[in-house]
This record gives C-alpha cells, sequence and structure tokens, in this order.
C-alpha cells in the first residue's frame, strides 16, 4: 500500500513538472502562426481566429505570484501582461495579409536558410511592417525562444549549460557564436566553410588591430 502511495506521489510530481516545463498543447498550437508553413493550409484564417484567443489568454493579462520575504511572511506581486489583446486585435488583419502574401515565397527553394528566419526577417526590414505589426513581432519572439518540447531543443540548453559551467566556461566572447552554431542545422562539420570563415575573421582581426 505504501509503496503503491509513493508511486502516485511521484506520478503527481512528474505530471507537475511536465505541466510547469512545457506549455500547454493548445497554446503550442496556437503560436504556429508565426510560421510560413502555417499560413499554406486552406484554413488558415480560421484557425488564426481560434488561435489568437489562446495567445490573448495566455499572455494578455495580469498575473500575480507570491514571493516569501525573509521574515517568512508571502508578498503578492504583480507581472504586467506581455502582449496587448487590444493591439492584437488591431493589428490582426495586416498580420493575415502579410502572412499570407509571404509564406509561398518564404518557402520556396533553395532553402538555404530557416524559412521562420527568413519570413520575419523581412518582415522587420520593412519600417512600416516592423511599426504596423510590433506585438506580432513579441509574439514571434515568444514562440521562437520558447522550448516548445523538442529533444534536440532541450539538449541545446543542456549542452549551453554545460558550456557555461566553471569546467568549461572559457569561450567568454565566443560564447555566443558556438551556441548559435550548436543551434542551427544547415552547416555540419563536412559542408561548413572553413577557409571563408578563416579569411572573414583574419581580415576583420587586421581592421580591428589597425583602427
Amino acid at each position: 500500500m505504501l509503496l503503491s502511495l509513493d508511486c502516485v506521489a511521484v506520478a503527481a510530481r512528474l505530471i507537475k513538472e511536465l505541466a510547469d516545463r512545457f506549455p500547454a498543447a493548445p497554446l503550442m498550437d496556437a503560436l504556429g502562426m508565426i510560421y510560413p508553413q502555417y499560413w499554406l493550409d486552406a484554413d488558415c484564417e480560421a484557425n488564426f481566429k481560434r488561435h489568437l484567443v489562446v495567445v490573448k489568454e495566455h499572455y494578455g493579462y495580469t498575473k500575480k505570484f507570491s514571493k516569501k520575504t525573509k521574515d517568512v511572511s508571502e508578498v503578492v506581486r504583480e507581472v504586467d501582461p506581455i502582449l496587448s489583446p487590444a493591439t492584437l486585435d488591431m493589428q490582426a488583419n495586416l498580420f493575415v495579409v502579410t502572412m499570407a502574401a509571404n509564406a509561398k515565397a518564404c518557402m520556396q527553394k533553395p532553402i538555404d536558410i530557416n524559412p521562420v528566419t527568413r519570413c520575419w526577417r523581412t518582415i522587420d526590414n520593412n519600417a512600416m511592417l516592423r511599426h504596423g505589426l510590433s506585438e506580432y513581432l513579441k509574439v514571434a519572439e515568444i514562440a521562437i525562444a520558447m522550448v516548445l518540447g523538442s529533444v534536440q531543443d532541450e539538449r541545446t540548453f543542456s549542452t549551453v549549460s554545460f558550456m557555461k559551467s566553471r569546467l568549461r566556461n572559457r569561450l567568454t566572447t565566443h560564447l555566443e557564436l558556438v551556441v548559435g552554431m550548436k543551434a542551427q542545422s544547415f552547416y555540419t562539420l563536412f559542408n561548413f566553410p572553413y577557409d571563408e570563415a578563416y579569411q572573414t575573421w583574419k581580415s576583420e582581426k587586421r581592421a580591428c588591430d589597425n583602427a
């Protein structure tokens, strides 16, 4: 009986940890709106209306949390909403038109750059779109930075933690570059342009030394 209770407690703790660690499935589906592939679906506009509601419910309200002080009393604090539901609604039509217009172009071959990166780089380089879709740029940042449950993403974060530990933290200014190389999937040990990268580094170093 005690063993059975222990198993139930472990299972409950595991479920809670998974729920805290990863976002809910409806939210993961809703954040798909920032991907070009999402807008190639025939029902994309109907799905967008439903998914926008999920995003606003999750990120568009003030959240409260309690924090214990040194004297063991609890202080309730509030965190402002990450996103503005009103602004999301106001920019929704422009977002739909922009994503529908750019989705096919971003998915065209050769895919030498991640389609998501290509899509949002195009939007960010346009001053009018950057201003008109300011709130959706935040949604894109949230979706891209969030670990949605991919084992490969989890391994990347574990690798970064190991690199930043006292055992391996000798990368200093090169840490971001190494992390970027580890996270991307376009170059391997066999196709990375080592000669071009070395020549670029050498010329930039020479320019810095002469400055």
